[in-house]
């Protein structure tokens, strides 16, 4: 983004008048009005190369660089506590590019004064082919350039420029050409660029192109005549860019003790908008990420019969042979490529595509191939993206050979594309081999390289085991079968364990490489969303009496880097409740710690260690699950309300006076973690009690009660260690929580709390805020009464046989309308609001031939649960799935199959 002006530019710069400025159609827009970045629009380029410029920042995808919140995008540079710098460059590159029409975004700028350099620019789609300037670059907005630092008018000097590879009789070689120009002395704007927004837009059609701010009048730079074949580049596609730097060589500051201006500095985006023009000679293209994506089998090369599409030689792809790989076959006649590998040069070929392919669709899926060799050398597999970058898995007669058999015939490969760390919106090369230098020559043939869709993710909820031998959980991640640990690098050595529980755990002491490094990765992508929630935790044992500093963390998606959370863990200053005293610590992590910058539909590494300040003594982990996962995806239909903000009562469920039964004998009990099992706080003895994890503050306690109960008294003993502030709430689903009554200003020492409660629920959470100590928290017993809430009940619009027998219990019996009647309704009353499975319907003879089930919280809502036409004659039991929050169920019965009434034998819910 250098500003010159070149001869050719100058040669072809004029004054534009707009005469589209009242003729525009909004075709696209991001107000940026949710909650979190939209991930279908846009991506990050991060890392600290210097970006070509010299910049000093580094570029992240945390949540501190880059965030949306009220109605803003908001990308923040940052100063380190070493005086480095971070920052946020986010892109549409692969997700969203469009080809001529209008362009603005509502923006406002940090103080400049001196050092920042923002900018809002695209560049051409074939980025990844043509590389730069050959693509073109338009800098809709630049600002903190150095001529403005040393005029003093940096905070209201902006400026534009045209980036490009020129090829003419005249000039061969990059062409670069920007205006600067002042907000306030030049267009008359009463605010400088950090004390209001201003609106900076691109007016691009096939003959000029023109930037502005405000007004379309308000001219920074033009280029008036771009209808020459020389300026091809601004006939393309373009991606969007949006950055925040720190230095470089456009406020020519390049060392991070001259960087003066005020941080944190960010710039905020209100919106960015494309408009189509209503120029009968032409429109706006727009091309969203699902436009461009492939489907199906997608084939490289071959023939075979499981590929529905191929990519063709010559218009999508070619094949360049780097080095070593004598084709002993031609790619338009033979029916496999086959390659003569000589020793002692490394080798290498790639299959190039001549634009970025979308291969969102394939992100847990698997590339596949016919591979035949009698060679025992390892084998290089790879893929390269113009986003994220190249990688590669190696096919290994030691290791992971994912099919491969080195005896000279014919074998299938399928390798799970969740191996590979690439941006699957931009592959510009399918299918690459590599290898070092062989000690015998041989030969490889290849056949029938396809990429397969991806596979269905696997969705743990509840409890979800990772590494532990004791701990109950619901499902369990089989190492070998799920996925692996993986020592990354070599660079951890295993050590004598003394578990935490049961017989084994990892005990490692690094190996001199200066880092370390390990991970949980699955073969296939995890669907996390169960444990999207405030209460679920990442729970581990951590023994360690080092104090180099180390890193735990998730990672989500393909691409290095990117979705990617650590969490530092720093001598003296170690979070959760960690000491460096070389005894066991249950460790508790907040998932939502992890969920702001990890997409938790979407984890490949379930956990990670990693330390990048040399060597560790030793480490030991133990025990590591995740709890908490109430609830996962929900798709009851239901289109109501589900709330559960404190005193709401839509959903409370209030069935009536409540008993005094002890719904602890019937109660299953579980918490977020524990040092003592919480079964010793509704064990009958007040000498023993469940203690949470030292030193973290939000911790739960459920109880299940099996079905809904009307709730009275819940009361809590509480040892010293007790909590200061937390909320008793209830729920029947375990995802619509509603609070039932809350406590706050407890401190330390014995007590007992007693809570008058109200409600019929299945699920009472005890959710832990605050300790009044610095241990965790600590109860003796637990206590809770209720149950003889209001029992269910029946009723219908017609009975000739009572509605009653239809929930007696007795398959016997029916309920049976009068006959004739077309339009019956039947009402279930269950007494309370119950999170409901699936209904089954044991129809007699004559049953409905149309019926629609409905559901309802209070008897005059409804919401339509599923309808039914065409219903065969006969005896039947109809098993209808509900998965939702009703008291009430009615049967609305539109359609006889017999000339009688309608008749039912039993009704039940699950």
């Amino acid at each position: 983004m250098i500003i010159k002006k070149s001869a050719i530019a100058a040669a072809i710069v004029g004054t534009f008048v707009s005469s589209i400025a009242n003729a525009k159609t909004l075709v696209w827009e991001d107000n940026f009005d949710g909650d979190t970045i939209d991930t279908s629009v846009w991506t990050y380029d991060v890392g600290n190369s210097g970006w070509g410029n010299n910049e000093l920042q580094n570029y992240t995808d945390d949540s501190d660089n880059a965030y949306v919140e009220d109605g803003n995008l908001i990308i923040q540079a940052v100063q380190e506590s070493d005086g480095s710098f971070t920052s946020a460059r986010l892109k549409s590159l692969g997700r969203l590019s469009y080809k001529y029409g209008t362009i603005e975004a509502r923006i406002k700028l940090p103080d400049l004064d001196a050092g920042l350099w923002p900018a809002f620019w695209q560049l051409g789609s074939d980025y990844g082919q043509a590389g730069w300037p050959a693509c073109g670059e338009l800098d809709i907005l630049e600002a903190g350039m150095a001529e403005a630092l040393e005029a003093g008018v940096v905070n209201s000097e902006i400026s534009g420029a045209f980036h490009w590879w020129h090829e003419s009789d005249d000039y061969t070689g990059q062409a670069d050409y920007g205006v600067s120009q002042n907000l306030v002395e030049d267009f008359g704007s009463s605010s400088d660029l950090t004390e209001d927004y201003h609106i900076f837009g691109m007016t691009w059609t096939p003959d000029s192109i023109v930037m502005w701010v405000d007004d379309e009048s308000n001219q920074i730079a033009a280029l008036t005549d771009t209808s020459d074949s020389a300026f091809d580049e601004f006939r393309q596609h373009n991606f969007l860019i949006l950055n925040l730097a720190v230095g470089g060589i456009f406020p020519q500051i390049y060392d991070n003790s001259e960087i003066t201006a005020p941080m944190p500095a960010k710039m905020y985006i209100d919106y960015v908008r494309i408009y189509d023009n209503d120029d009968s000679s032409y429109s706006t293209e727009l091309s969203l990420t699902a436009d461009t994506a492939k489907s199906g089998n997608l084939g490289v090369f071959g023939d075979s019969s499981d590929i529905s599409e191929s990519l063709t030689f010559g218009t999508d792809i070619e094949l360049y042979v780097w080095n070593n790989m004598e084709s002993q076959s031609s790619v338009d006649e033979s029916d496999a490529l086959e390659f003569q590998i000589d020793t002692g040069e490394w080798y290498g070929m790639g299959v190039w595509m001549h634009y970025d392919l979308n291969l969102m669709n394939y992100q847990n899926g698997h590339l596949n191939f016919r591979m035949k060799t009698t060679s025992e050398e390892t084998i290089g597999i790879g893929i390269n993206s113009t986003s994220g970058g190249e990688s590669w898995v190696d096919l290994s007669v030691d290791g992971d050979t994912f099919g491969l058999e080195r005896d000279g015939q014919w074998h299938e490969v399928s390798i799970p594309l969740s191996k590979f760390g690439v941006d699957y919106n931009t592959i510009s090369q399918a299918f690459m081999v590599r290898g070092d230098g062989p000690s015998e020559a041989f030969t490889l043939s290849i056949d029938d390289i396809y990429f397969s869709e991806s596979v269905e993710k696997t969705t743990p909820s509840c409890t979800f085991s990772l590494y532990s031998e004791n701990t109950e959980a619901d499902s369990s991640f089989e190492l070998g079968t799920d996925g692996n640990l993986y020592i990354w690098g070599e660079t951890l050595i295993e050590t004598s364990p003394s578990p935490y529980e049961g017989s084994e755990s990892l005990s490692y002491t690094s190996a001199g490489a200066g880092w370390f490094g390990m991970a949980f990765t699955a073969d296939y992508y995890y669907d996390m969303s169960a444990f999207d929630n405030d209460t679920a935790t990442l729970n581990f044992a951590l023994k360690s009496s080092s104090t180099t500093t180390f890193k735990i963390g998730m990672k989500s998606g393909s691409i290095d880097d990117v979705e990617q959370k650590w969490i530092d863990f720093a001598n003296g200053a170690d979070p959760y409740g960690f000491a460096r005293d070389g005894q066991w610590h249950q460790i508790s992590i907040p998932v939502s710690d992890f969920s702001d910058e990890v997409d938790m539909s979407n984890v490949v590494q379930l956990f990670e260690l990693l330390g990048v300040d040399g060597e560790i003594s030793d480490i030991e982990i133990d025990n590591i699950y995740f709890s908490g996962g109430i609830g996962g995806n929900d798709d009851s239909g239901d289109d109501s309300d589900s709330g559960g903000d404190e005193g709401d009562s839509e959903d409370s469920g209030d069935s009536g006076e409540a008993g005094s039964q002890d719904l602890i004998a019937q109660a299953t009990v579980t918490a977020s973690n524990e040092i003592q099992p919480i079964a010793n706080a509704v064990d009958g003895n007040s000498s023993t009690r469940w203690e949470s994890a030292h030193g973290g503050d939000s911790v739960w306690v459920l109880l299940d009660l099996g079905e809904a109960e009307a709730l009275n008294t819940l009361t809590i003993d509480w040892e010293t260690a007790n909590a200061a502030t937390y909320a008793v709430q209830g729920s029947n689903d375990t995802i619509s929580w509603t609070t039932l009554a809350n406590f706050s200003g407890g401190s330390a020492g014995e007590r007992t709390d007693e809570h008058s409660l109200s409600g019929s629920y299945r699920y009472v959470r005890l959710y832990f805020t605050e300790r009044s100590t610095s241990y965790g928290y600590s109860i003796w017993e637990l206590g809770l009464t209720g149950g003889d809430g209001q029992a269910s009940s029946i009723s219908a619009t017609s009975e000739l046989q009572s509605a009653e027998l239809a929930i007696d219990g007795d398959s016997n019996t029916r309920w049976e309308s009068a006959h004739g009647v077309d339009n019956v309704s039947l009402t279930y009353d269950l007494g309370s609001v119950q999170s409901i499975g699936t209904l089954n319907i044991d129809w007699e003879t004559a049953n409905a031939a149309a019926y629609t089930l409905l559901g309802s919280t209070d008897g005059s809502n409804w919401t339509t649960v599923e309808s039914f036409s065409g219903m065969g004659t006969g005896e039947r039991t109809d098993a209808i799935t509900v998965e939702g929050n009703y008291r009430y169920l009615k049967i609305d019965c539109t359609e006889r199959n017999t000339v009688y009434g309608y008749s039912i034998w039993e009704i039940s819910t699950y």
